[in-house]
Formats: structure tokens, C-alpha cells, sequence
């Protein structure tokens, strides 16, 4: 190196050149460095983008995909509803004649929807052309049975209401319901959980026509499911429920349990905006917001009382104690058995007569070694092969369809009418099990599922 007081060609001392060309250096440097870190970092954020659009891109192919798959579902549905549209029209056509004009479409409110609807479920078998596609409907095997039904009913019950089952009531093409129409779309609206637009729609009237009949008819139908499935107060059920023992509960050694109990949760739609307002239906059970019901079977698998509709916080006990205060097992000698589920297992104390509860045996313990003895074990077996009628008898009520699970805010209103009901109409089927004096010649066109341990209401 040069001497520190030596001088270059410009006259600037060499060490200030040096020290200047050393810093620059050292700039350019950094500055290099943090280019390359930037590259570095915005190729990294390139690279996200590009990924991100592929994936954007894909969606929109998945989009794109769906949408064509939903426009071809519902151009064949708009092909289904055609073709059953013509169909329909051949079989209402007249024989031997001439095809007449289609008609106009009816004005909307016009009644002429309703018509077509029940003139033609009355008329023309092809719509209902089995029992057991009528049942689905409206739960008889027929409309002609459904309004004679309601015609004793209304003189049973005193409505003052006459109800004509020969087919003359359903003929009104325009203005208010009928009590027939009124009868067959509550019954279909029970069976199917239809909303009231979508009943509306099917009547040719506005909702609000729906409305008042629903709030008319339904406490009937309510009336009459409890007149056909309440008959713990009746002076002849006892002997009626001896007289239907099934000879199986006398051969395992139950040819004292006069009774079954077991509880049905029904889920509702839950409230999202209050939380005090969704835990008050919250059910531990189903672990959902839920109502729920007691139902009081006899051995043979018929109703002999139920409970109306709680919200779910209820518990077994409380229900229990709600049948037993309602007189429903009143007809239980000293010495009879109830058949229940370990969660019945306190609720002896509301029998009227301290009748025995029988439940299923239950761990006395928790813990790593626990387990059910023996004699529990042989005791719980056949106790537990007898109650299938009791679970059995809760699906047949289940079938209502607007009892069917998530339930919307808008049917609450109707639902115990719709549960009581149902247990009527499931008493008008078959007994689950064969009675010691059933024959085949008991059997009728509106059974169930059949005696002998038979199934659901097929």
C-alpha cells in the first residue's frame, strides 16, 4: 500500500479513495443481496397466486358441472311431470269417445285443482290402486273409508257435523272446502307433513283457507285418535287385555304384565337466534332439540293410552308420572307387572297400586370389572324379546310423517293433535302379536303387519 501521506495523480490522498471504493463496495452489495431476497420472495407470492388460480379454476369447472347436472335433473323431472300429466288424462278419458279439448289452465284460487284431486282419488282406482298406497297417503286403505270413519266419529263425539262418505261432498269446483275435502287434506297433511303452501297449491285455495281448516279440523283428529287409543279408565279394557294375552308371555313366565311403557323423541328444528329459547327443547337423549311422549302398550302390541307432547328437558320420570295421574293405568290388578327400561326403574312408586316395574338388569357398579350376572342376564333376555312389540307399535306411530324427525317450527303447533291421532289409526291395525284367540278368519283388508310376531303397519 501507498504511504498515508502519499498523493495520487489527482492530488486526493489514496487512503480517502480507498475507504470510498470499500463503502461502495459494501453497498452494492447489500443492495444486491436484498434483490435477490425480494426475487426470491416474489417469485414465492407468484407461485401462491398461481396456485390459487388453479384452484379457482377448478372450482369453476365443479361449478360449471353442477350446474349442468341441475339443469338436467330438472329438465327430466319437467319430462316425469309431462308424462304423468298424460297419463293422468288417458285415465280419465272417456271410453269409446273423442279426446276432449285440454282445458285451460285453472284460475289460481279456483277450486278446479281441488276437484280433480279428490273427485279422481274417489272415482279412479289407478291412483290409489293398492290399500296399502292409500295408507301411505292418508292412512286408511281408501277415501270412501276414510269419510265413513269420520261419519260415526262425528255422531260419537258429538261435532254436529255431517260428513257423506258416498263421494257427493267432494264435487264443490269453486268457493270454501268442504268438510269432506277438508277431512282428506288434514288426513293428508298428518300422514305427509305437507307444508300449508304446498297444500294450498294442491286445493286450489289460498293458504290462508288452509290455515283455518287446520286449526278447525285438527283438534278433531286429535279427538278422535284419543277416543280410539285412550281406554285406561275403561271398565271392559281389562278383561279385554286378558282376553288378547298372547300365549307367549305365559309360556316365559309374564302372564302378569299387562303393560309396556316406552318413550319416543321427535327432533324439531332448533333455534339459532336465542340461546335460552334452544335449550329449553334440548334432549339429552338425542342430543337435539326434540319434544317427547309416553306411550302405554298392552302385550299384544296395542295402545292403551300415551302422554301428550313434551319438550325434551322432560324426563322418564316426570312422564310416567304424567300417564299414571291421567288414570291410564288404572286398569292394572295388585298383582300385575309393567314391562319398562332401566330409565323407568324409580317409577314404581306411581303406580296406582304399586304395581311391580319390571326392567331389564342394569350394571350396579361402574367400573374396569363390571359386569351382569348371570341370573341378570338370563331374567333380561326374554323380558327384552317381549318388548319389541312396544318399539314396534312406536315406529307404526312414527309413519306420520310429520312425526318424523326435524320437524319445522311451523307444524309445532299441530303435533300432539298429529301424535295422539297417529296412535289411533295404529290401534286400527293388526296386533303385533297373535292374541291366544286370533284366527285367520279375524284378519281384515285394513290390517297391519300381521299377527303371530309380525312386523310394521304394511
Amino acid at each position: 500500500p501507498l504511504p498515508s501521506d502519499s498523493k495520487d495523480h489527482s492530488g486526493r490522498r489514496s487512503g480517502a479513495g480507498t475507504m470510498e471504493n470499500a463503502l461502495r463496495a459494501a453497498g452494492l452489495t447489500s443492495a444486491r443481496n436484498n434483490a435477490v431476497k425480494r426475487t426470491a420472495e416474489v417469485e414465492h407470492e407468484l407461485g401462491d397466486a398461481q396456485r390459487e388460480l388453479g384452484h379457482a379454476k377448478k372450482r369453476v369447472r365443479i361449478g360449471n358441472a353442477s350446474y349442468g347436472r341441475l339443469k338436467r335433473l330438472n329438465n327430466l323431472n319437467k319430462e316425469k311431470i309431462e308424462e304423468l300429466r298424460k297419463n293422468m288424462d288417458k285415465a280419465t278419458r272417456p271410453v269409446g269417445g273423442t279426446p276432449p279439448e285440454p282445458a285451460e289452465e285453472p284460475a289460481e284460487h279456483s277450486g278446479k285443482k281441488r276437484t280433480a284431486v279428490c273427485r279422481a282419488a274417489f272415482k279412479d282406482e289407478s291412483l290409489f290402486p293398492t290399500p296399502r298406497e292409500a295408507r301411505h297417503w292418508i292412512g286408511v286403505s281408501s277415501i270412501p273409508l276414510l269419510l265413513d270413519l269420520f261419519s260415526r266419529w262425528s255422531q260419537v263425539l258429538e261435532w254436529g257435523v255431517n260428513v257423506r262418505f258416498d263421494g257427493q261432498g267432494l264435487g264443490n269446483s269453486s268457493g270454501p272446502l268442504t268438510v269432506e275435502e277438508s277431512i282428506i287434506f288434514t288426513a293428508m297433511f298428518s300422514r305427509q307433513g305437507f307444508s300449508v303452501t304446498t297444500l294450498a297449491g294442491m286445493a286450489g285455495v289460498a293458504p290462508q283457507r288452509i290455515s283455518e281448516m287446520l286449526a278447525d279440523w285438527m283438534p278433531r283428529f286429535e279427538e278422535a285418535g284419543k277416543y280410539l287409543s285412550i281406554f285406561g279408565d275403561a271398565p271392559w279394557f281389562q278383561d279385554a287385555v286378558e282376553a288378547l294375552m298372547p300365549p307367549e308371555y305365559e309360556r316365559l313366565g309374564y302372564g302378569n304384565m299387562k303393560a309396556l311403557v316406552d318413550v319416543s323423541d321427535i327432533t324439531i328444528e332448533s333455534d339459532r337466534k336465542s340461546f335460552e329459547v334452544a335449550k329449553q327443547p334440548y334432549s339429552n337423549e338425542v342430543a337435539h332439540s326434540a319434544v317427547r311422549g309416553l306411550t302405554v302398550t298392552t302385550p299384544c302390541g296395542l295402545s292403551a293410552g300415551q302422554s301428550d307432547l313434551f319438550l325434551g328437558k322432560v324426563s322418564e320420570t316426570q312422564l310416567y308420572k304424567e300417564v299414571a295421574d291421567a288414570g291410564i293405568l288404572n286398569y292394572l290388578d295388585s298383582d300385575d307387572v309393567v314391562g319398562a327400561d332401566k330409565a323407568f326403574i324409580s317409577c314404581r312408586l306411581y303406580n296406582p297400586k304399586l304395581q311391580e316395574l319390571r326392567c331389564p338388569a342394569h350394571l350396579s357398579r361402574k367400573g374396569k370389572h363390571s359386569q351382569f350376572t348371570y341370573d341378570g342376564v338370563a331374567e333380561s333376555v326374554p323380558l327384552r324379546r317381549l318388548r319389541y312389540t312396544s318399539e314396534t307399535f312406536s315406529d307404526r306411530v312414527k309413519s306420520q310423517r310429520i312425526l318424523s324427525d326435524g320437524v319445522p317450527y311451523e307444524n309445532l303447533r299441530y303435533l300432539n293433535a298429529s301424535w295422539h291421532f297417529a296412535h289411533g289409526l295404529a290401534n286400527l291395525q293388526k296386533p303385533l302379536r297373535a292374541p291366544t284367540r286370533y284366527t285367520e278368519n279375524d284378519e281384515g283388508d285394513d290390517g297391519g303387519g300381521g299377527g303371530g310376531g309380525g312386523g310394521g303397519g304394511g
